[in-house]
């Protein structure tokens, strides 16, 4: 079996036939599509035993036990050489499997690869023009391995989770598990994890899957309220103190040397303390901070550490005591502004396509128009 696609599914009966459709499509016909549905209580089972293909192998919760463990039962049926996630309202193109297949084919050395993904609507239309920020987020090109680190831990995920295909062998070797205590960023910790341990992630920069996006509708399971804010603010401080308590010390050193203050830095308690003063200098997000205490922490609770602290760097418990004068954990003041600057964010976004639209229907827009093919030309 070359290929195992898991695909949990709760309540999607709207969605849900066409997705299956766009995989047991595929140009690539050697998978078997393992799909969990994790206690549906609309008309999903239906849809799904109305398909007929010994490919789809369907698993029925009598409970809804979460997606992170629905993907974790997929996991444990899977034989494929490579795993491959889809989602129960996304679609993918017919040639989705063997581009992926191939470039893994080709690129032994990467572990994993993700492609490009358009937004569609509810009714399948482009949703990129009402929501252009996700499309541009669903379109970052992955450069080096230590930026893509960065910006997965810094800023959040920008990789789409249904667009991935992973080698198995390098899933075991990470653990080819998603963490039961992430329920809102899965995706994003499994992504760091593969980082961390000094695995390589490719894009195939090519639009080959249509991503529903449906925040308008509340169905996006991170549509920004206030209780996903929280989830989320708390499962992205965990996310960040494994990424830097757990980052194999020989990645950190690569990929961080430059930065160290101590240049011969080699052993566990002064890579905790480069890493501690390295998130002091980002520390332009409240999530770090309890990161950062942490780590110091852990080089203070043993006498080797605090010589090492004192001695090599120059560090003194009053330094530590004025750490702990900052707000380690969510404000709620904070949370507030954030919920109210997605609201005024989402509102000018809608105010930019209703004018864009009413302009371009202006007389006078027409009239240029020639002159402005002409430039395009001319470039």
């Amino acid at each position: 079996m070359k290929v195992s696609i898991i695909l949990p599914n709760y309540n999607c009966e709207r969605f849900l036939k066409e997705s299956i459709e766009s995989v047991l499509s595929q140009s690539y016909a050697d998978f078997e599509l393992i799909l969990v549905d994790d206690g549906s209580t609309d008309g999903s089972r239906e849809i799904i035993e109305s398909f007929n293909d010994s490919r789809l192998k369907a698993v029925f919760l009598e409970e809804n036990v979460g997606i992170c463990r629905a993907l974790n039962i997929g996991l444990k049926l899977a034989k494929g050489e490579y795993i491959a996630r889809m989602d129960s309202d996304d679609v993918w193109d017919m040639n989705k499997l063997h581009k992926q297949i191939q470039y893994l084919d080709m690129l032994r050395s990467m572990d994993l690869c993700f492609c490009f993904a358009r937004i569609i609507d509810e009714g399948g239309y482009n949703g990129g023009i009402r929501y252009p920020q996700v499309e541009e987020l669903f379109h970052t090109p992955i450069t080096m391995q230590k930026e893509l680190f960065e910006r997965l831990v810094f800023q959040g995920n920008c990789l789409n989770h249904p667009s991935v295909m992973i080698r198995r062998t390098s899933f075991e070797e990470v653990g080819m598990y998603y963490r039961p205590s992430q329920g809102k960023l899965q995706d994003l910790e499994l992504w760091i994890r593969f980082l961390k341990k000094g695995k390589h992630i490719g894009m195939i920069e090519e639009e080959l899957l249509s991503y529903r996006w449906l925040p308008h509708l509340g169905l996006n399971d991170s549509f920004p309220n206030k209780r996903n804010i929280q989830q989320a603010y708390n499962e992205h401080v965990s996310i960040i103190k494994k990424a830097f308590l757990e980052i194999d010390n020989q990645v950190f050193q690569e990929w961080y040397k430059e930065e160290f203050i101590q240049k011969g830095a080699n052993d566990t308690y002064s890579f905790a303390i480069e890493k501690a003063f390295y998130l002091l200098k980002k520390k332009s997000e409240f999530e770090l901070m309890p990161v950062i205490i942490d780590l110091f922490d852990f080089v203070l609770d043993s006498k080797e550490g605090q010589e090492v602290l004192f001695k090599n760097y120059g560090f003194k418990m009053k330094d530590y005591y004025r750490l702990l004068q900052n707000p380690l954990y969510f404000d709620e003041i904070a949370m507030k502004d954030s919920i109210e600057k997605e609201r005024r964010i989402a509102y000018l976004e809608q105010e930019i396509v209703r004018t864009r639209v009413s302009y371009e229907e202006t007389r006078s827009w027409k009239i240029t128009k020639p002159f402005r093919d002409l430039k395009k030309l001319k470039k």
